[in-house]
């Protein structure tokens, strides 16, 4: 066992944390989004949750960094604009609905509504209202306010660009885009609330080189071919989200936390 934290950690689960960074970067550089997934909820089990979102947070930065050229080379400003000054208007507002609502019952209800949004993109994903701009910056302030009071902010902003389809590059690249937004808004939040302490940017450093370099991975994969399987992993990963939300959150209002 090592002390990592505050918290003694067995070498599996150091081995369970490496692993799900690889595959959070790789989930990263390949649809744009996704690598909070599989880290979270492994640093969550190994260090506890303040510490995984914490270090998830910082962790994703350099990838914002990683990935821009790429999303601004391909991405349709006049499309992803609207929605990115949309997240910054709302994060604030989520803040204080994190304050005066239970959070646990808002995610679950946020991870029902992720799934059937997705499903519903699945089956329809050239709907004409999502191509309206209204419908855009809507989404884009529920991201922003989502990521404010659940961490969660991706998921609108995602479905509409995905339903609004296009080639599978500019449509990346605009996820590319919108996601580093949220990841900005979350860090400047996670900052402000005193998350980033010396254990979480030294845990931070050390998995910083294999996050990056599976994110260099995945988007490689992309251009190399991955990119016809881009759409139906994006919304994959949508529906593992909100399951993985209702899940959780649920579970903690009957049990109660642990």
């Amino acid at each position: 066992m090592i002390e990592i934290a505050g918290a003694f950690v067995g070498v599996a689960a150091i081995v369970a944390v490496v692993g799900a960074t690889a595959i959070g970067g790789f989930l990263r550089g390949f649809v744009g989004f996704g690598g909070a997934l599989a880290l979270v909820p492994a640093l969550a089990l190994a260090l506890g949750p303040r510490t995984a979102v914490a270090v998830s947070s910082l962790v994703g930065l350099p990838a914002v960094i990683q990935l821009l050229p790429e999303a601004l080379r391909h991405a349709d400003r006049h499309r992803v604009g609207p929605i990115s000054l949309a997240i910054l208007a709302g994060a604030p507002f989520g803040s204080l609905i994190l304050i005066s609502l239970d959070r646990h019952i808002m995610t679950a209800t946020i991870g029902g509504l992720v799934m059937l949004m997705a499903l519903i993109t699945w089956k329809a994903p050239s709907a004409a209202l999502m191509k309206h701009r209204s419908v855009g910056i809507m989404a884009g302030a529920v991201s922003g306010m989502l990521q404010g009071a659940a961490g969660i902010g991706g998921p609108p902003s995602v479905i509409v660009l995905v339903a609004q389809g296009g080639e599978p590059r500019r449509l990346r690249a605009d996820v590319l885009a919108v996601s580093g937004t949220i990841a900005l808004c979350g860090a400047v939040s996670h900052w402000w609330f005193g998350l980033f302490t010396a254990d979480a940017v030294a845990i931070a450093l050390v998995l910083l080189p294999v996050f990056v370099g599976f994110t260099w991975l995945g988007s490689r994969f992309f251009n190399r071919g991955g990119d016809r399987h881009f759409r139906a992993a994006a919304l994959g990963i949508l529906l593992l989200i909100g399951l993985a939300a209702m899940v959780s959150s649920v579970k903690v209002l009957l049990l109660g936390p642990n």
